[in-house]
C-alpha cells in the first residue's frame, strides 16, 4: 500500500451534541520524504476517571504530546519512538495536572469536588490512549493501548476485538504478536496460540512510567480498524460488532455508531474508522498544529548520529576538507588560533 491509500472517518457526541470530533480522534500522514519513514499514526484518546468537559483538554494535550515526541524522534526503531512518545505524553499529562491544580485567580470551571471531611480534593486529568500505528510499508500495524481503549480489527473478513470484550466468548483470535525490543532491531516474537490479553496498561497521566505492550498484527488492503469509546463500546455485541464492521465502510460504520449512540442515550461518545488500501486518501491530517518538519537533531539521525555543522558563527566552523586532507597541519592551526585569541583576551 502507498502512504495515500488510507480513508479516515470519526465521530464524537456529547449529551446528544455532536463535538469537534478531532478532540478525540486523529490521524497523521507526515508530509516530508524523510517523517513519511515513520509511518501514519492514528490516535483515538478518551477521558479517564472524570467528565469529558474537563477530560477534552487532556486528550488535546496527549495527542499533541505523543505526535510531537515520535514524529522529532530520533531512534531507528518504530515501536522505540512510540513507546518513547507514550511516556512523553504521560510525563506531558503528569506537568499538566500539576500545573492545573496550581492555577489561581483563573476565570475556568473548577476541577474540584467537595469531599466528606471538608475542602476539596483536585480532580486528576487521566486519558485512556489507542495508538496504531501503520507501518511505512503498509504491511502491518503496531498497537499501544491504555485503558480505558477498545479497538477492532477486521483482516480478510474477520473481525478481532483488542481488548477482548467482558461478555465475548473466549476463542482464538491470533495468529498476534508480541513485539519485542533488541537493540534497535523490531524482534517480532510470535506465538501462533496467543490470544488477545484482557489487560490495559493505566491511563496516562495515573503515575510515572508507562507499562502499555505492543501488539502486531499483519494487515491488507481493504482491513478496517475501528477504535470506540469505552461508555459505547460496552453496548456493543459481538453478532452486532460482526455485521456492521465486516460489511460496512468507513462511511456507514461512523453514521451507525453514532445512530446507535443516540438511540442508546450515551451521554459522551465518539469512534473512528481507519481503512488501508483505499484509492483515495481521506480525513487525514497532513499538519499538526505545528509544522511537522524534521527538526536539526532529526537531520543528524540521517548523517549517522554526526553533526557534521557544529553549532556557533560561520567564522568558528570547522573546514572539513582542509582537516581531512592535512589533519595535523589543520589541529597545529587551530591551535596557534586559540592560543592567540587567548592572549589577546588575557
Amino acid at each position: 500500500m502507498g502512504r495515500s491509500e488510507v480513508t479516515f472517518r470519526k465521530f464524537a457526541i456529547l449529551s446528544g451534541v455532536r463535538q469537534e470530533a478531532g478532540d478525540y480522534a486523529i490521524c497523521v500522514q507526515p508530509p516530508t520524504s524523510n517523517l513519511q519513514r515513520r509511518g501514519t499514526l492514528m490516535l483515538m484518546a478518551e477521558p479517564a476517571g472524570l467528565h469529558a468537559s474537563f477530560g477534552v483538554d487532556a486528550c488535546r494535550v496527549a495527542q499533541s504530546a505523543v505526535i510531537e515526541h515520535y514524529y522529532g524522534d530520533h531512534s531507528l526503531s518504530l515501536t522505540s519512538g512510540l513507546i518513547n512518545a507514550l511516556d512523553s505524553a504521560n510525563n506531558t499529562l503528569l506537568q499538566y495536572n500539576y500545573e492545573k491544580s496550581g492555577d489561581q485567580g483563573k476565570n475556568e470551571p473548577s476541577v474540584a469536588v467537595a469531599v466528606q471531611g471538608g475542602g476539596v480534593a483536585t480532580k486528576k486529568a487521566r486519558v485512556g490512549l489507542t495508538a496504531v500505528l501503520v507501518r511505512p510499508d503498509g504491511a502491518g500495524i503496531y498497537i499501544a493501548q491504555t485503558a480505558p481503549a477498545q479497538l477492532y480489527i477486521v483482516h480478510n473478513g474477520l473481525l478481532t476485538a483488542i481488548p477482548h470484550p467482558t461478555g465475548w466468548e473466549i476463542e482464538h483470535q491470533g495468529p498476534a504478536k508480541l513485539v519485542v525490543e533488541q537493540e534497535d532491531a523490531d524482534v517480532e516474537a510470535v506465538d501462533e496460540d496467543l490470544v488477545i490479553p484482557s489487560f490495559q496498561a493505566a491511563p496516562l497521566g495515573s503515575r510515572p512510567g508507562v507499562e502499555a505492550d505492543l501488539i502486531f498484527r499483519r494487515v491488507e488492503a481493504g482491513d478496517l480498524i475501528v477504535a470506540v469509546s469505552s461508555g459505547l463500546a460496552k453496548r456493543i455485541e459481538r453478532v452486532t460488532a460482526e455485521r456492521l464492521f465486516t460489511e460496512g465502510d468507513p462511511d456507514t460504520i461512523i453514521e451507525a455508531l453514532h445512530e446507535m449512540s443516540m438511540q442508546l442515550g450515551v451521554a459522551e461518545a465518539h469512534a473512528c474508522v481507519l481503512q488501508l488500501g483505499t484509492e483515495v486518501r481521506s480525513g487525514v491530517e497532513t499538519d499538526f498544529r505545528s509544522p511537522l518538519q524534521a527538526p536539526h537533531g532529526g537531520q543528524i539521525a540521517l548523517n549517522g548520529g554526526a553533526n557534521i555543522m557544529p553549532s556557533g558563527s560561520a567564522e568558528k566552523r570547522v573546514d572539513l576538507k582542509s582537516a581531512l586532507s592535512s589533519p595535523r597541519k589543520w589541529l597545529a592551526r587551530r591551535n596557534n588560533t586559540d592560543d592567540s585569541l587567548g592572549s589577546v583576551e588575557g
